[in-house]
């Protein structure tokens, strides 16, 4: 090929090379993520997030997901419920993906589920074990823990075992503690025994205190339900 050849094919090789790279871009398996890269629970975000890529190159490596590769598409809501729904409205309008994963926490997870629904994208690998996200059933939520209700049985039925009666719960003041102390106390009335229980605030200002009184009666086993 001489030199005014190549210049003539050459638009239509880039051509080719870009209708080939929107090709694979089209291919691949888009998954969306919204997660607590900022704020109180950010390390928890991260560690999720850097754990889900690690994952997603592995099965990348593998030959992707049916031969396509996955895409990972990242969005921060600082654990806020309002910015879980944005991100996950806005991941849906501009990347079509075909499932979202990770999410996490009670209040981010109960916003998202109808708007799951709405978009009729499912979230999977949901780790909140709160029963007010299992109930009704959501199809497109796929949780990957035991309830909370779950949890509380299993640990009220060991202290039954090993004859601890005198308990003592403290439980932090958000969905998540109230949710988990709740459980906590239905399983112990179920079993036909019961616990004090004590609050601390998210900021944990007067963990002190609580502590001291959870334990002023001389409990045989304190039981800890904390999430900032």
């Amino acid at each position: 090929m001489n030199r005014w050849s190549f210049i003539a094919a050459a638009p239509l090789a880039l051509g080719l090379q870009l209708t080939t790279a929107t090709a694979h871009a089209a291919d691949a398996i888009v998954v969306g993520r919204s997660l607590a890269l900022s704020g109180p629970l950010h390390s928890y975000g991260e560690a999720k997030r850097d754990g889900g890529h690690a994952y997603i190159q592995k099965v990348n490596a593998a030959g992707g997901g049916g031969g396509k590769p996955i895409e990972l598409v990242t969005l921060d809501d600082a654990h806020a419920p309002a910015k879980t729904v944005e991100n996950l409205k806005k991941t849906a309008a501009e990347r079509e993906p075909a499932a979202f994963l990770g999410l996490f926490g009670v209040p981010t997870i109960a916003a998202a589920l109808p708007v799951l629904v709405q978009l009729k994208i499912p979230a999977v690998g949901l780790t909140s074990g709160t029963d007010a996200l299992r109930t009704p059933l959501n199809r497109y939520a796929f949780l990957v823990r035991a309830s909370h209700s779950d949890e509380a049985r299993k640990l009220v039925n060991q202290v039954k075992t090993v004859n601890i009666t005198n308990i003592s719960v403290i439980y932090s003041e958000n969905p998540f503690g109230q949710s988990m102390e709740d459980s906590l106390l239905a399983a112990l009335k179920e079993a036909g025994s019961s616990a004090n229980a004590f609050k601390v605030d998210p900021a944990a200002k007067h963990a002190e205190a609580a502590v001291r009184q959870a334990v002023s009666g001389e409990p045989q086993a304190v039981f800890l339900t904390m999430l900032s």
